[in-house]
């Protein structure tokens, strides 16, 4: 996992900053 991805998705769903962080984090 990149540090580089958090932001970008942070930015396409800034509502579901924290459920998009944990998809990732479980992949």
């Amino acid at each position: 996992m990149d540090p580089n991805y958090f932001p970008l998705l942070s930015v396409m769903e800034p509502c579901e900053e924290t459920d998009t962080k944990s998809i990732w984090i479980i992949d």
